[in-house]
């Protein structure tokens, strides 16, 4: 009896550590980190080509009609699921297609997929920017970080 009474306390003290915590990310700040990758693509007439970058989002060169798609991976080592909300900037940001919100299981490691998209209308040339992940907890209001 003595041990299952035990056994109660120490979950209860687990649980409360556990909202403990979610508490102080909250009184802190719900933005747990921002990471950001140059991205660029050469948009042709005619001919298109690959970049082999390995530390950027480089989409390389796309005829006019074409498109490309590129990944990054992205590891959750936090103790709880999380939120990356997505973003493009610059002159390629009117080009890319994504996800705005993905969500990322804790432990989980996932690939968010980005694609770049030349229509007959895009004016032929270089397009560069910035993609930027802002990481927020899961039990964040998604709502508020749309």
């Amino acid at each position: 009896m003595i041990a299952f009474a035990i056994f109660l306390i120490s979950i209860g003290l687990s649980l409360i550590s556990f909202f403990d915590k979610k508490a102080n990310y909250q009184k802190e700040s719900e933005l747990l980190e921002s990471r950001e990758f140059y991205t660029s693509v050469n948009v042709t007439l005619n001919r298109g080509g690959f970049d082999l970058n390995k530390s950027a989002l480089t989409f390389g060169k796309i005829a006019l009609g074409g498109s490309a798609t590129r990944s990054i991976i992205f590891e959750n080592n936090y103790n709880f699921a999380v939120y990356a909300k997505i973003s493009a900037s610059g002159s390629i940001a009117e080009l890319l297609s994504f996800n705005n919100i993905e969500t990322i299981r804790m432990g989980e490691t996932k690939r968010i997929s980005f694609s770049v998209y030349a229509n007959n209308e895009t004016i032929p040339g270089f397009y560069d920017g910035k993609v930027k992940l802002d990481i927020y907890p899961a039990w964040v209001d998604i709502e508020k970080i749309k």
